[in-house]
């Protein structure tokens, strides 16, 4: 599907939060952008047939519904009821509700969570072994990106490791406090 007709089928979607959160970041998302991100992920191989989507945080669907054209499961979740019932709605416009599944939860990262690995090593100039691989410094054990992000599964969240091939999230704006 064309990045054109992509958006073309989005424009039908209610993209407004019912009662916005800012402090959730709740912002609408318009057809043109999410055809655009989905087209490109597609491009790079990241959504395609026969392959699972994990949207974080997904709002009223428009990232989902766009990665459901091209996915064949797509996995939503979000920890706003309101909001993840527009989604659900929106899905079942353009009948897409047998691709997506709808997860209420609140995704985090806990506090003492690291990704396996990452900034772990220490390799130049430390150590007895001149920068050549000894004295690596130490490793963290390696965590699922499941543990990671979905903090002692107490969500509800039923989820196997690697069920997923990409996930997707709308960035961060920021909020503003006045």
């Amino acid at each position: 599907m064309n990045v054109k007709h992509l958006e073309s089928a989005l424009s039908s979607l209610k993209r407004e939060f019912p009662s916005p959160n800012v402090a959730l970041e709740q912002y609408p998302t318009s057809a043109h952008l999410a055809a655009r991100v989905i087209a490109l992920a597609s491009e790079k191989g990241d959504l395609q047939r026969g392959m699972t989507c994990l949207d974080l945080g997904c709002g009223t669907g428009m990232l989902t519904c766009a990665a459901a054209f091209l996915c064949d499961v797509v996995f939503a979740v979000d920890c706003d009821i309101e909001a993840l019932r527009v989604a659900q709605e929106n899905a079942r416009s353009v009948e897409l509700d047998d691709t997506t599944n709808f997860i209420l939860a609140r995704v985090r990262i806990g506090s003492n969570s690291r990704v396996a690995n990452k900034g772990a090593s220490k390799r130049k100039g430390t150590g007895r072994g001149g920068g050549r691989g000894r004295g690596r410094g130490v490793r963290s054990p390696q965590r699922s990106t499941k543990e990671i992000l979905i903090e002692g599964l107490s969500d509800g969240i039923p989820m196997k490791d690697n069920c997923v091939d990409t996930v997707i999230s709308n960035p961060p704006f920021g909020t503003k406090v006045v």
